[in-house]
């Protein structure tokens, strides 16, 4: 046990002798490893916002991120907002879907009040029929691709894929019928009685 004097006294004498009588050494800064998420969200930040931006579209302020599941993009359209859903699921692995549908004019809280259709369209890199699943944009490669010892698709070409089919898109807006790489879905809200 320590007796007598101030044992903070003691305590910064002797910090401040290590640190001016012996300056810590600078170590060489490594450099910062990046996850494929982050790469993924600085793509679709610098990428796919100013496309969509540049069509028309509106869309968060912030820059995509692990702290959100769901980025909307909406454009004024005849019968609504034409809406772009970029969607990352839980575990954040360094892919995105993206879902499109027409919120009606009155909005979606009216809808689900009073019942109703909302037809969505899921849209996939690649070719999708039933009864397989819509594949998500992103690092994840194909069988074919494993395979075939192929490396998976970088964060930019997953996000040049999904701008490659932004025709669709336009299209999709006006017949809202599955196609090639759109699988159409009709949610029934049966309304709050």
């Amino acid at each position: 046990m320590y007796v007598g004097g101030d044992v903070r006294l003691r305590v910064t004498r002797l910090v401040t002798t290590v640190f001016v009588h012996h300056p810590p050494t600078l170590t060489p800064s490594l450099p910062q490893m990046v996850s494929p998420f982050r790469k993924l969200c600085d793509e679709l930040t610098n990428t796919l916002t100013p496309a969509l931006r540049s069509a028309g579209y509106t869309g968060p302020s912030e820059e995509f991120s692990r702290h959100a599941v769901r980025y909307e993009f909406k454009r004024a359209g005849p019968s609504g907002n034409e809406t772009i859903a970029v969607l990352f699921n839980r575990d954040r692995t360094p892919q995105f879907a993206v879902q499109l549908y027409v919120e009606p004019l009155a909005g979606l809280e009216k809808l689900e009040a009073s019942g109703g259709d909302l037809i969505v369209g899921a849209l996939s890199p690649c070719r999708s029929t039933w009864p397989f699943d819509v594949r998500a944009f992103g690092q994840q490669p194909s069988l074919l691709s494993r395979l075939l010892g192929q490396s998976p698709p970088s964060a930019s070409q997953a996000v040049q894929s999904a701008l490659a089919l932004l025709p669709d898109i336009e299209a999709w807006w006006r017949e809202q019928r599955s196609t090639k790489y759109i699988v159409s879905s009709t949610v029934r809200y049966p309304g709050r009685h």
